[in-house]
Parts: C-alpha cells; structure tokens; sequence
C-alpha cells in the first residue's frame, strides 16, 4: 500500500494538465504500478516530467504528424500508442505499456545529459528555472510549460497558466532574450494552453538557432524580461554545424 500511496504522490507532483494523456485508464494503471518500484527520492522529477510530456507529445504524430515528425517515434513508442488506442488488457499490451514506461523511468534515475558549462558562474547569485528542448517539440515549434516553469513565471507575476482559457485566441505574447557571450538576441516569448487536452506551453521565436534537443536551457526574469541562457552551449548554434 505505501507504493502504491508514493506513485499517487509522484503523479500528483507531476501536476499533468486535467486533460492529460496519462490520466487514460490503461496508462495510468501501468504509470501508478512502475512508480511504485521505485522511490520517489530516487527520482529527478525535472527529468521524468519532461519524459512522460514528450511521450505525450507524440501522440498527436502519431495520430497527425506528417511523414518527417512520424520519424521522430520508435518502434517501441508506437507500439505503446496502439495498444493504448486499443485499451488492450492483454498481457502482452499491459507488458509493453510497462516497458516504455520503466525506461522513461530509468532515464529519470539519472543524471541529466546535458553536461552544463561554466559561464563564469553567470547564474549562480539568479534565481532561475530550468527547462529542456526536445526532439518533438522543436519539430513541432512548441515547448512545454514544465510545473516548475509554470509556478516560477507565476511567482515572478509575469503569467498564471491556471487562469488561462485554451486556444491560440488567448495566447500571451511577453519580450524576451537569449543570452550568447554577454549579447542580448530578442526573442518573442509565447505562452498559451493548447486546445484539448490544455496542454502548458511556451515557446521562444528563432529556437533552433539557440539550441538543440536536449540542450539545458536557464530562465532568469530580470528587468521585466525573460532571459534565456543556453547552459549546454557558449555560442549560438551556426547554420549546419551540431
């Protein structure tokens, strides 16, 4: 019983939108069981929420992308989305759900992979959050809103996700910056839930030209400005180099 209370704990810090793929049936059976064998102080939060949203992500390629962004899923991951479609409870079907989710898990038992540079300690007297790109959401031009993203732009006054009606209509537009070798880049700051599901997301104007998949990325609120640095890399990303 107190792995099962720890998992319901988990999820519920996760803070996943009311909508949320993984408040279906089938995959919140397995999420509730995996978690359960592992304990939460084990775990990097940041890391497996960014996990279980991109997976999420993916369902919309799965069910839409076109023909590029249906690269970005696995074997492995598409199958997961058709025995969920199915809300199959075989045993093969509840074995696969469990595998991906046991390696989403696995990943968030580790360190993160972006290996986060010095900067001169540009960061170490802000207060800032962090977030991640990644494969899907650059594909696609959206990030999402993490709950620690959520609740720092809250704490800062500069946008409450909570409050927000979904759909582009009600999208909030804020200035903001990269940060690359002490020059300020302009960068348009979207926040805005998604129709459906009201999904939390963010995104930044001209992206892919700051960052990868996976790079670690801090936000400062200064000056009423976000500023975004690039903790993973000194320079902006040149045209056809990695």
């Amino acid at each position: 019983m107190r792995q099962i209370v720890n998992s319901l704990k988990i999820i519920d810090q996760l803070k996943f939108s009311e909508e949320s793929y993984w408040f279906n049936k089938p995959n919140l059976f397995n999420l509730i069981v995996e978690l359960s064998k592992i304990e939460p102080e084990n775990i990097n939060f940041e890391i497996l929420e960014k996990e279980l949203v991109d997976l999420e992500e993916k369902v919309d390629i799965y069910f839409t992308g076109n023909e590029h962004q249906v690269r970005l899923l696995s074997a492995d991951e598409t199958r997961f989305f058709e025995v969920s479609r199915q809300g199959s409870n075989e045993l093969a079907a509840r074995q696969h759900r469990a595998k991906v989710i046991k390696e989403i898990i696995l990943k968030a038992t580790g360190p993160l992979n972006s290996q986060q540079i010095d900067f001169n300690n540009a960061l170490s007297e802000r207060e800032y959050v962090k977030i991640i790109p990644t494969a899907t959401g650059l594909s696609k031009s959206i990030m999402d809103a993490t709950s620690t993203v959520r609740e720092f732009l809250k704490s800062k006054g500069v946008h409450d996700y909570d409050t927000q009606e979904f759909g582009p209509l009600n999208k909030k537009k804020i200035r903001g910056f990269f940060v690359s070798n002490n020059e300020n880049i302009a960068t348009e700051v979207s926040l805005y839930r998604s129709n459906g599901r009201g999904d939390y997301r963010i995104w930044f104007s001209d992206l892919t030209k700051f960052a990868k998949a996976d790079d670690l990325l801090g936000l400062t609120y200064e000056d009423s400005k976000l500023h975004i640095y690039n903790l993973s890399r000194e320079s902006p990303i040149q045209e056809g180099n990695e």
